[in-house]
């Protein structure tokens, strides 16, 4: 049976007075390959079997999916997936919901993968996927939520298209500004000498790579008057999470920028650990080389 077929079936399935999947189970299934789609339907025939009620299933089901639609385990064979794929996936869920949630998405996760374990490649330590109490332990509390170079990318692509989510995006990206900041943010705050923002009596400077963004905003809402952006932020961690990335949260996105912004071992200023923002530099004959910023310290030797 053709996967558009099974997606109709689904939809006209009625389990106890209730749809078997919805429109967004769908979507989300969608972005499966041919090969883990047809493992998520014999785990999902072998669970209905049971006989179990489909709310608790649609729970289970949802933070499977969650996980086979991430961007990065969507685009491996299940059978290729390592122990560092999983612990990655769920880093983003430790900090941004309850510990009884978190402890339920392992659970489900561990029993997907225990019901394939048959045709895991790599060694995997199932039972460590789970936490053995009730409470997450205080070391994986403290780990930072924090966006990778991949998901970053992610991001920009996502709003490349949608200048005004972009701007948002890199501003809480490459600057300390906050939600707060950004309402009141207007394009006569903008000092092209610096290229930095004046709030108040301190600056916000942002990269050269944001000036043009910013001067063809200057006659949007977003810069030309008090613009409220919670109901944006909130729609953008929704369209995020829904291509995989569910830890963007603006008030960690510092967290974000010490991750991913390097501090040149020469001026001590810190820039984006991008290729471009770095060259190597020898300091004296037959000494080694540095990785030093372009930008201050100095042209390739």
């Amino acid at each position: 049976m053709e996967r558009e077929q099974i997606y109709t079936k689904w939809l006209n399935t009625r389990i106890d007075g209730k749809v078997l999947c919805s429109e967004d189970t769908i979507r989300k299934c969608r972005l499966l390959s041919d090969y883990n789609f047809d493992l998520f339907v014999d785990y999902q025939n072998d669970f209905l079997k049971q006989g179990k009620s489909i709310k608790s299933y649609k729970s289970i089901r949802s933070k499977i999916l969650e996980f086979l639609s991430s961007s990065k385990i969507r685009e491996i064979k299940l059978d290729d997936i390592t122990q560092e794929d999983i612990d990655e996936h769920l880093l983003g869920f430790i900090n941004n919901e309850s510990d009884n949630n978190y402890n339920n998405r392992v659970k489900h996760i561990k029993g997907y993968l225990e019901f394939h374990k048959n045709k895991l490649k790599n060694s995997i330590d199932l039972s460590s996927l789970l936490i053995d109490s009730k409470e997450i332990t205080t070391s994986k509390k403290n780990i930072k939520s924090s966006l990778t170079a991949e998901q970053v990318a992610l991001c920009e692509e996502k709003y490349k298209n949608n200048l005004t989510k972009l701007f948002i995006f890199k501003l809480l990206y490459y600057t300390d500004i906050t939600t707060e900041e950004i309402i009141d943010l207007k394009y006569s705050d903008f000092d092209t000498l610096d290229n930095s923002f004046n709030i108040g009596e301190r600056k916000i400077f942002v990269p050269n790579s944001m000036v043009e963004l910013i001067s063809s905003l200057r006659d949007e809402p977003i810069l030309s008057r008090k613009f409220y952006i919670d109901h944006i932020v909130k729609n953008m961690k929704q369209e995020l999470k829904e291509v995989g990335i569910s830890n963007f949260k603006p008030k960690d996105m510092q967290k974000t920028h010490e991750l991913l912004f390097l501090r040149c071992p020469q001026c001590g200023c810190k820039y984006e650990a991008v290729v471009d923002n770095w060259c190597a530099r020898q300091f004296t004959d037959n000494g080694k080389f540095w990785i030093v910023c372009r930008e201050k310290c100095g042209k390739d030797e």
